[in-house]
């Protein structure tokens, strides 16, 4: 990991970089298209690296005025992963959480440096809820869109949207095969 180049986004939603132990955030653009990375742990450093466009060719130009970090650098990319999977998926955020604290179970200063589970919570669910559909306001504004309509192996799961969207039935044929054949129902 230590000569390996990571992707992150800092908390203000800027383009970071990790690189030997070091944090840089985008400082500018060259005219050649260079891209100009500042140490982003303390403002006194001159740390300084330039990459070319494609975030590869990387130089390093002034040196750190502080230790290099390998832990800094896990925390900051498993935040990333943790805000990137609260958008993409649909697993638990306390799920995601621990899967992604597990992975730095062999590293225990990134570990012990890993915000707790409230700390990251509400930028997680913030995350996940930019990438759904507003909630409607009342039944007759409900719309399904297309890919909550069926299931995961294509099969139909929107049975009904009744009269005026009195009512949202979610099912599979299978299901209700199901539920017809069941000598006892239970209903809430």
């Amino acid at each position: 990991m230590a000569n390996q180049l990571l992707q992150f986004r800092t908390e203000k939603g800027k383009e970071g970089i990790g690189f030997m132990g070091h944090v840089y955030r985008f400082g500018k653009r060259g005219a050649d298209g260079s891209l100009y990375w500042r140490c982003l742990l303390r403002d006194d450093c001159k740390g300084r690296l330039v990459t070319d466009h494609n975030k590869g060719n990387l130089q390093l130009r002034s040196q750190h005025c502080h230790a290099a970090n390998e832990d800094e650098v896990r925390v900051r990319c498993t935040r990333e992963q943790l805000r990137l999977r609260a958008a993409n998926e649909t697993t638990p955020i306390t799920q995601i959480y621990r899967q992604e604290v597990q992975g730095l179970v062999h590293h225990p200063g990134a570990a012990a440096r890993m915000p707790a589970y409230e700390s990251v919570a509400a930028t997680m669910y913030t995350d996940r809820h930019a990438n759904m559909p507003p909630l409607p306001v009342s039944l007759h504004t409900l719309v399904v869109p297309p890919q909550y309509q069926q299931t995961l192996t294509g099969q139909p799961f929107l049975m009904s949207s009744g009269p005026g969207n009195n009512f949202v039935l979610f099912s599979t044929v299978d299901n209700l095969t199901r539920l017809c054949q069941a000598p006892t129902v239970y209903m809430d």
